[in-house]
């Protein structure tokens, strides 16, 4: 059977048991942070499965943190992540980062707007995506400063 899959499915067949088994693992300590960290996340998975997949992380109620250079994590069936881009100019050592939310249906940017105090994530200002270098993604579960 696993010869007959495609190497997206391999991944997808190979991930799930180890996010079902992290989660088991943290009901130990149901108040405790659930951390999940995932380098270059479903690379060669397509965007369907990838979205299931997400469904499936924020079912298990896992917290969330990737790294990537591609992926925005713009799913319909992801109710919220904060994204943080990396930046440089390229001119020097210096790292900056971008924030933006995704809240499910649309891409803001992390900064408050004049006319509206910032209470969550969820209260920011739309923006247009920046092209990614590489950047890390929050479940936004987690609080913000």
């Amino acid at each position: 059977m696993h010869g007959a899959l495609s190497g997206g499915e391999k991944a997808i067949a190979l991930h799930l048991p180890l996010f079902v088994a992290v989660a088991a693992h943290y009901e130990a300590v149901p108040l405790a942070p659930r951390p999940i960290l995932l380098d270059e996340v479903f690379v060669g998975v397509d965007t369907v499965n990838r979205g299931q997949v997400f469904a499936l992380l924020t079912a298990l109620d896992l917290d969330l943190m990737v790294t990537s250079d591609h992926e925005w994590c713009t799913y319909g069936e992801l109710p919220g992540i904060a994204v943080h881009q990396l930046l440089t100019d390229g001119n020097d050592d210096a790292v900056t980062s971008a924030r933006f939310v995704w809240n499910g249906t649309d891409l803001e940017t992390g900064r408050p707007t004049p006319n509206r105090p910032r209470a969550n994530a969820r209260n920011a200002a739309p923006s247009t995506p920046l092209n990614p270098t590489l950047h890390t993604a929050l479940n936004s579960a987690w609080p913000t400063p």
